[in-house]
């Protein structure tokens, strides 16, 4: 018998069954996201490609015509595609995060052991992830995350060297 048909019945849950399809809803939800994370690393490789290839084109045009005002068009360019990324890793951050919590409940005895059936481990609404007020949820985020990531070498590194290169290029177009 199902723990839903135990509950229909009216007799009490078994507390092994609820766990076990708690878990089972867990580990669903570790690959859901693991996907989304997925995609959020496809998607920052793609943007780092656009970024350079909008930054490297700028700096041809900017050196072909010897035009350092050109060669500042680089800089916004940077800063731009800097910022569209460290708000898709903020979204990317979340979901790590979460899949650490669920990996810790699932993996330690003693994280699982805080839990109890008066405070459960949350469980997603698969179908809706991103409802307000779930710990996790990504919208519920504070942007002040955005400027942390800024700095982080897995997002800015490229992005701060592109904007050195580009400050010592528009130097070098302007005082020759």
């Amino acid at each position: 018998m199902t723990h839903l048909a135990a509950r229909g019945q009216g007799t009490a849950p078994d507390r092994t069954t609820d766990s076990a399809v708690r878990a089972q809803w867990l580990e669903r939800e570790v690959q859901i996201l693991e996907e989304k994370i997925s995609f959020f690393d496809e998607l920052s490789f793609k943007i780092k490609g656009w970024g350079v290839t909008v930054w490297s084109a700028i700096v041809t045009i900017a050196v072909t015509q010897d035009s350092w005002q050109v060669g500042t068009l680089a800089l916004p360019a940077v800063c731009a595609f800097l910022l569209l990324e460290a708000s898709y890793k903020r979204y990317q951050s979340c979901f790590v995060e979460r899949t650490r919590d669920i990996m810790r409940y699932l993996n330690d005895p003693t994280f699982r052991a805080q839990w109890s059936d008066a405070r459960p481990f949350p469980v997603y609404d698969m179908l809706n992830i991103h409802t307000k007020g779930q710990q996790h949820d990504p919208y519920s985020q504070r942007w002040g995350s955005v400027g942390r990531l800024l700095f982080k070498a897995s997002v800015g590194l490229i992005y701060w060297g592109l904007l050195v290169v580009s400050l010592l290029v528009v130097g070098l177009l302007a005082y020759t």
